[in-house]
């Protein structure tokens, strides 16, 4: 019988992390990256919260989560979203220098107002729902990729976008394969803003990778990853590439170009959050990181059996 179970638990666990699940089954969640910010505003790359509720800044506390230093609140009705962006209070901020905080989701009691006595902590799977990153002061630095699926690429269609680009100075985004870190492509950019810059990936690469992960990173003009602190300026996000991969391409120069500006170079308020459109932002599948929660489930419930 244990056998069974085991074997049952073992294909429904398949089943869900292959077929796109729809938003109702997505977890408490949200991912931010290291950054440099000159305002004390933060960006959360994805979050997800099912109920209304509040995305939170909190001190690191030797590591734990300790007190709220800003937040901003999440409504259901937003669903998944992408590019969040909060501030810490500008008393913290007048005296900030680089550390590491916590942004964490927060439930919402309904009375319109943050209180953390009140607004409890989100979990999933029995941990706090938050990401521990660092936060420099600074000409701001950004990069923003990630998305609750992989960014899906064919034969005919080789280049990824990167959300947003804040870059201090210029130089360029590049982006790697997330294994070797081996350069993929890259775009330069000029100091400033950027929104929804593609990046052409190195066609040899696809040709033997169906799916990756790739990391995009800011670099100067020299070649020097831009940091906070000692973090790199950086952001990790899913690849799926549905090409001939038994085909032999010509190797390809490693493509380059330069994102088109804004007015003024800036781009405006709404891009910010915007999602791309086109085959590089589908949306309709799990992301990464809910697959690992839902192995992670699996794997808890192999071990419980083991021990029964």
């Amino acid at each position: 019988m244990r056998s069974t179970l085991v074997l049952v638990a073992l294909a429904l666990g398949l089943v869900l992390a292959a077929v796109p699940l729809p938003v109702a089954a997505h977890v408490n969640h949200v991912s931010a990256d290291a950054q440099v910010s000159d305002d004390g505003t933060l960006v959360a790359e994805t979050a997800f919260v099912g109920a209304d509720g509040y995305l939170v800044v909190h001190r690191s506390d030797g590591g734990d989560i300790g007190e709220p230093i800003g937040h901003v609140p999440l409504l259901q009705a937003g669903g998944l979203e992408t590019d969040v962006r909060v501030t810490i209070d500008s008393a913290v901020w007048a005296d900030w220098t680089t550390q590491e905080i916590w942004l964490v989701l927060h439930n919402s009691d309904g009375d319109g107002r943050f209180d953390p006595e009140n607004d409890p902590v989100l979990e999933t799977f029995g941990q706090a729902a938050g990401e521990r990153v660092t936060v420099a002061k600074g000409a701001s630095a950004l990069v923003t990729a990630e998305a609750f699926a992989p960014q899906r690429l064919n034969a005919s269609h080789t280049t990824v976008t990167v959300r947003t680009a804040t870059h201090p100075r210029d130089g360029a985004v590049v982006v790697r394969n997330g294994t070797d870190g081996r350069e993929l492509g890259r775009t330069a950019l000029s100091a400033g803003r950027h929104a929804n810059v593609t990046v052409g990936l190195n066609e040899s690469f696809l040709a033997s990778h169906e799916q990756f992960t790739a990391s995009a990173v800011l670099v100067d003009d020299a070649g020097e990853t831009i940091t906070a602190g000692e973090e790199p300026v950086a952001t990790t996000f899913g690849v799926r590439y549905r090409g001939d991969v038994n085909a032999t391409p010509t190797p390809a120069l490693v493509q380059t170009a330069t994102p088109t500006p804004t007015d003024e170079g800036v781009p405006s308020d709404d891009t910010d959050s915007a999602t791309p459109t086109g085959p590089e932002a589908a949306t309709d599948g799990p992301g990464f990181g809910l697959l690992a929660a839902l192995a992670a489930l699996v794997l808890a419930g192999l071990v419980g059996w083991n021990r029964a």
